[in-house]
């Protein structure tokens, strides 16, 4: 038996695939958003680290790996909206010193996916200082 009436089916078709592209299309834009804010965190903890590891004085040493980090997180653009927190540990553990990064970032589209308003994560790296005290020699 077939259908009576197969007008309109095409634009049916057309409504549903362009929705599930929207869907699609936002959820991509989200993400990137996402990894970026998590990418950059990543960068300026390592930088933290890196410079904790070459500092020859740990009394300053906090402060300007904390400003080597703030000034990674400043050195790219990026359009999202993200709060960054830098966290400076003397005494980690095994007695590394220890840069952490913690991000927060707003979800774009949250409402249309269904996702939660809110993505949020961390990057730590440990200090090595005695990688870098072989290379002053």
């Amino acid at each position: 038996m077939r259908w009576q009436r197969e007008k309109g089916q095409a634009l049916i078709e057309l409504a549903l695939v362009a929705m599930i592209f929207v869907l699609l299309a936002a959820g991509t834009i989200a993400a990137i958003f996402a990894v970026r804010a998590r990418s950059q965190a990543v960068a300026a903890a390592y930088a933290c680290a890196a410079f904790l590891s070459q500092a020859p004085d740990p009394a300053r040493a906090a402060f300007q790996a904390r400003e080597a980090a703030r000034r990674t997180l400043e050195a790219d653009w990026t359009a999202a909206a993200v709060d960054y927190r830098i966290h400076v540990l003397p005494e980690g553990p095994g007695g590394a010193r220890w840069c952490r990064v913690e991000w927060v970032s707003r979800v774009l589209f949250a409402r249309l996916l269904g996702l939660p308003g809110l993505a949020q994560g961390e990057a730590a790296f440990a200090a090595d200082p005695e990688r870098w005290k072989a290379r002053w020699r």
